[in-house]
């Protein structure tokens, strides 16, 4: 079996060392990773990094990973293919998640 290495530094990952809107990063045992989707996201540039971000909830030894994805608002995101989809969160509200990890594709 042939195994592919992924290199995420080719991909437009932004990277934050501290969580938006918080003030210190508390102790977690479980990294917030949000992916901010708009209209005209390609799909690989979005499903690959949240494929790799998500399966860390299969990996022991290595910290999970909470992978969701934000908009403008909740109004289906349609990506360059033509993918349809619904954001789990709007950054316009205050409802969403500490993010850790903010991924830009």
């Amino acid at each position: 079996m042939k195994y592919v290495r992924c290199t995420l530094s080719i991909m437009a990952i932004a990277v934050s060392t501290t969580l938006i809107g918080q003030d210190t990063i508390p102790e977690v045992n479980v990294y917030n990773v949000g992916f901010l989707i708009m209209d005209g996201v390609y799909n690989t540039e979005l499903t690959a990094p949240f494929d790799i971000f998500q399966h860390t909830i299969f990996r022991k030894n290595i910290v999970p990973m909470h992978v969701f994805t934000i908009a403008r608002d909740l109004r289906p995101v349609t990506t360059f293919e033509g993918l349809r989809i619904i954001p789990d969160f709007s950054y316009r509200e205050s409802a969403y998640p500490p993010i850790d990890i903010l991924v830009i594709p």
